[in-house]
């Protein structure tokens, strides 16, 4: 019902829970997406400024860097999955630096 911020109030029906990420695990948020990702029911993303670029939810795990995997979203929405694209066997962002890890 657009609760902002999101309330569960009494009659909504919750759809799903999850439980939370293993301990070994970090996903962090960057750019227009460093708190949250959504979405309006046109596909894109509530930009949260007019200048939006885009950002990106980063996975790691105690692997390190080299096994960190991203999702790119771009500022109208579209998501695509990180790639190692100069063959240095880790995943680079949008603008082709290696992913990091905490």
């Amino acid at each position: 019902d657009a609760d902002d911020p999101p309330v569960v109030d009494s009659g909504e029906q919750i759809l799903r829970v999850f439980s939370g990420m293993d301990s070994k695990l970090t996903l962090r948020g960057s750019g227009d997406y460093v708190n949250a990702v959504s979405y309006h029911s046109r596909g894109f993303t509530e930009a949260p400024s007019a200048t939006s670029t885009g950002g990106m939810l980063t996975l790691c795990d105690d692997r390190g860097y080299t096994q960190a995997r991203a999702v790119i979203i771009s500022s109208t929405g579209r998501p695509r999955l990180s790639t190692d694209t100069d063959g240095d066997g880790v995943d680079e962002d949008a603008s082709g630096t290696d992913l990091v890890c905490p």
